[in-house]
């Protein structure tokens, strides 16, 4: 539809998506800048998941609304980005839901690639010694001991890092009902609301 749109002179969904990619492109590199010298940043970390996680949210929310100029477009953009954040940081918080050591192993393959994720952020400020056992562990991974990244994980556990993701989670989360509550009280509404609770709810 985007594409039979342009053809038809609304440009706004194509600048739309051709602004998404750009957006997700540059999200990649600030990661790809990360990779290997582990830093703890919380505004990175934002940048990055804005870029590449919620951007795509953004445009998937507000896409068919541009497709037929319709007004609440900007509304939309405003509940994807505040969904795809939350989303984000339920997966940041689900990786240490697991009790195997797979965690571990998740760990220092995201760190060796320059993904610090919100629980392990959270952790390395409130644990000084924290971020130098983690860049240790992550530059001789894949070869870290099973014990180290146990170590790590436990660590980034006991912190208070993860219940803080959660809750970091669930102000994005109100933050995209209270903007999906300027929409029209529609059945579509309705669904996206149900959406939106069970993308946040989700144990897996």
């Amino acid at each position: 539809r985007v594409t039979r749109a342009c053809r038809d002179g609304q440009l706004a969904p194509l600048r739309s998506m051709l602004d998404t990619i750009g957006q997700m492109v540059a999200g990649e590199a600030i990661q790809l800048e990360m990779r290997h010298a582990f830093t703890p940043d919380r505004k990175r970390y934002l940048q990055v998941v804005d870029g590449k996680t919620a951007s795509l949210f953004r445009w998937a929310l507000c896409a068919p609304a541009l497709l037929d100029n319709n007004r609440h477009a900007g509304t939309l953009a405003e509940v994807g980005s505040a969904l795809g954040l939350a989303f984000q940081l339920i997966d940041d918080a689900l990786d240490f839901a697991d009790s195997s050591d797979s965690s571990g192993k998740d760990l220092l393959a995201d760190l060796s690639q320059g993904k610090a994720t919100w629980p392990v952020i959270i952790a390395c400020e409130r644990i000084p010694t924290l971020m130098g056992e983690i860049a240790a562990a992550a530059h001789t991974h894949p070869k870290g001991a099973a014990a180290t990244t146990a170590s790590l994980v436990e660590q980034i556990r006991s912190s208070g890092g993860i219940e803080e993701t959660y809750a970091f989670a669930e102000e994005q989360h109100q933050r995209a009902l209270m903007a999906l509550s300027q929409l029209p009280g529609t059945p579509a509404r309705a669904a996206l609301h149900a959406v939106i609770d069970a993308a946040i709810h989700r144990a897996a």
